[in-house]
């Protein structure tokens, strides 16, 4: 095993959570609060060539031409978006031009995803 687990308070509703670390192949955390609900962890993702000159001019570096070529050891996470809005819709504080924005934008996912598909 290449990481821990322990209890922590969670900052939500001050009931102990369930946390944990990893460090293999690369630094992770996360936890989960079987009271209030709330969770975090680590999320892995791929930025494209323009985000990631974006970041480089904010650092005062020179652009890439290209993105290095991936060793291919890390697994890249589904994009969890369209669970992450789920989640938002089922708030109850949620605003209704909020809720109606966010529907827009699962809507736009979908139709991406099912273009990228084809």
């Amino acid at each position: 095993m290449s990481g821990e687990s322990h209890m922590e308070t969670c900052p939500n509703c001050g009931n102990e959570m369930d946390c944990w670390s990893d460090w293999k192949p690369f630094s992770t955390v996360g936890g989960e609060c079987m009271n209030c609900g709330f969770h975090y962890w680590t999320e892995t993702g791929q930025m494209t060539l323009k985000d990631v000159n974006e970041l480089r001019e904010g650092l005062e570096k020179r652009p890439l031409k290209k993105l290095a070529k991936s060793k291919g050891t890390v697994e890249i996470s589904e994009n969890r978006l369209p669970y992450h809005i789920d989640e938002m819709l089922d708030r109850k504080d949620l605003k209704e031009r909020e809720r109606k924005a966010l529907k827009i934008v699962k809507k736009m996912l979908e139709i991406k995803t099912i273009a990228e598909a084809i």
